[in-house]
């Protein structure tokens, strides 16, 4: 197998990682209109919906098992689209909608076909780690050396995220305001969070984050890893260090007796910080998390979420589980949660090195937890790699050898 599919994979994640940047600074320019702008973003995300559903219909063996699969995704989330569609709501939203939802599918099957054309992980994990060490090397040198808030004062961020992908001013993000850095991080000279160029801090952390965990288990580089993981601890998202719990701990694992004894001691650990917090601050994610568990939980009972409002409109803010259950109620929240299941049982009896097992079966767990604060995991930026990583490690190790 030559190099050829992992640089073509590497350049495809890096591309739409940077999509964001590359778009802002158009708009900051001031030479293309709002409308051409955000015709250029909805065009990058079916972009990624083309080049996803390109790989998973690639290979021949799993041609229509993914052929079947998509149909009866696409077949449940027409209807989805139709409703909003018919109370005014704006197509381009709507699309927007549908393809959030099917990022995790598309992003886990481009997994499978580089798992079965034998990708060479290490290979792509080189160059992804290289990359994720050049963006922490620049947020770092945004943060400590240049002027203050570099990215935010030379690009229109704010206005970008608010008129070309639709938040409002009522929504607390962590773009606004130059992403002002958490109290407990004035001491030591840092007035906002890393954002680097993703230009908001909580891509930063979770796709920083993910490489650093594959590695450290793939990888002896002491040194890169720590930069990276500093990196992670510079962006302040609490949502992403808490992703790397769970992960870390089956790394530091020698056995799973050991392992048992970390769990239930990190667990210990972690209640008696959340309890500090909670006392000492709101929770762990603030106060716009802690609502967004709360409103979750009360639609649980909730007649009108019974079945869902229609794709792109979301109502449930600051969690994973609300972002699903209120576009599509009961049946697209379990859906989901037995696709996350499926990954989970696909990782465990695959037959690839232990370690790359555990990697996978924790990171499923890890989003599992942090989709109670969050709906990262429906981004095709910060969560391309970990479902694609996903996917890869569910085939069993040279199962095929041609297409």
């Amino acid at each position: 197998m030559s190099f050829k599919l992992e640089r073509n994979i590497f350049i495809l994640i890096a591309f739409f990682l940077l999509s964001d940047l590359q778009l802002c600074a158009l708009y900051s320019t001031g030479w293309i209109s709002v409308s051409v702008v955000k015709l250029m973003y909805y065009l990058v995300q079916l972009g990624f919906l083309l080049v996803t559903l390109r790989y998973c219909l690639s290979h021949k063996v799993y041609r229509l098992k993914m052929s079947v699969f998509i149909f009866v995704l696409a077949y449940f989330l027409v209807p989805y689209s139709i409703f909003p569609l018919l109370e005014g709501r704006a197509p381009a939203s709507i699309a927007s909608g549908v393809i959030t939802m099917m990022i995790p599918f598309l992003t886990y099957g481009m997994g499978l076909y580089f798992g079965v054309m034998s990708g060479n992980m290490r290979k792509l994990l080189s160059l992804l780690f290289l990359f994720a060490l050049v963006v922490s090397f620049l947020g770092m040198v945004e943060l400590f050396w240049l002027d203050h808030k570099f990215f935010y004062d030379h690009l229109y961020i704010q206005k970008y995220f608010s008129d070309i992908k639709g938040y409002t001013e009522s929504m607390d993000f962590p773009f606004h305001d130059g992403a002002i850095s958490r109290p407990e991080f004035y001491v030591l000279g840092v007035d906002h969070r890393m954002g680097s160029v993703f230009l908001e801090p909580l891509t930063a952390g979770i796709f920083v984050g993910s490489i650093f965990l594959a590695s450290i288990f793939y990888f002896s580089h002491h040194f890169g890893s720590a930069i990276l993981f500093i990196a992670v601890v510079l962006t302040q998202s609490r949502s992403s260090l808490l992703f790397l719990f769970i992960p870390l701990l089956v790394r530091a694992a020698k056995s799973y007796t050991h392992l048992l004894f970390l769990v239930v001691g990190g667990v210990a650990f972690m209640v008696v910080m959340f309890e500090y917090v909670e006392r000492s601050v709101t929770t762990l994610g603030g106060k716009g998390h802690q609502e967004g568990i709360s409103h979750f939980a009360g639609s649980l009972l909730d007649v009108s979420y019974f079945f869902g409002q229609g794709a792109g409109v979301v109502t449930l803010e600051e969690s994973g589980y609300g972002f699903v259950y209120s576009q599509y109620g009961y049946i697209g929240l379990v859906l989901f949660i037995l696709f996350m299941v499926f990954v989970l049982y696909r990782i465990l009896v695959s037959n690839r090195w232990y370690l790359e097992r555990m990697l996978g079966a924790s990171l499923v767990i890890s989003t599992l937890v942090i989709m109670n604060f969050n709906n990262y995991p429906f981004s095709y930026k910060s969560y391309f790699f970990i479902w694609f990583f996903l996917g890869y490690i569910s085939t069993r190790q040279l199962e095929y050898k041609q297409c």
